[in-house]
């Protein structure tokens, strides 16, 4: 619905026969209202926390040319979970000429996941600041927060938090409005 408008009617002058005119101004107003949002967090009670299962493998290797060339004898494709960082380094000559060439290493290390109970007091007042957050980002700098509170629920291994919060913002938003189109007047 159209709130604020820049359609103005121009009446005919008095004791005039002349219909009235119409005229397109600009229009500029605020319209305020307050609303009532709701926004849903959820993680699980349980996760999986990373163990890890051997010691830290480093691998060299030399990059020509955009080629990988591993100098290593095993290949690194792994059969298990593993956490790999590789580390390149440019050969550049003095002046700072970079030449085709780097030296590289990986370092591996193999891990599993351990389950892990999350705390769920922790956890709710983690997702409980997460949504305020979200919700004055959502917002922006035209509206404000009246009131808010949170509920917690759990179902089947999820902690659920929702934060329901009643606010005051500004609904209106500029339209572009294609000008009013009359018939013609006849004069006799």
């Amino acid at each position: 619905d159209v709130l604020i408008s820049g359609t103005v009617e121009l009446p005919a002058p008095m004791y005039s026969e002349l219909p009235s005119q119409w005229a397109e101004v600009q229009a500029k107003g605020e319209v305020w209202a307050q609303t009532r949002r709701q926004l849903v967090a959820e993680t699980p009670l349980v996760a999986g926390t990373k163990v890890l299962d051997g010691e830290v493998e480093r691998r060299w290797g030399i990059t020509v040319m955009d080629k990988d060339i591993n100098i290593f004898g095993n290949s690194s494709i792994y059969s298990t979970k593993c956490d790999k960082i590789k580390t390149v380094r440019p050969c550049i000559l003095p002046g700072g000429i970079e030449l085709p060439i780097s030296l590289w290493w990986e370092d591996s290390c193999a891990y599993s996941l351990v389950p892990f109970e999350v705390e769920n007091d922790a956890a709710r007042i983690l997702m409980e600041g997460q949504l305020m957050q979200y919700l004055i980002e959502m917002l922006g700098k035209n509206a404000e927060v009246l009131s808010s509170q949170c509920a917690t629920t759990t179902d089947e291994d999820v902690l659920r938090v929702t934060l329901t919060a009643i606010c005051l913002e500004e609904i209106g938003q500029d339209r572009d409005v294609q000008p009013l189109e009359l018939p013609p007047v006849e004069l006799n």
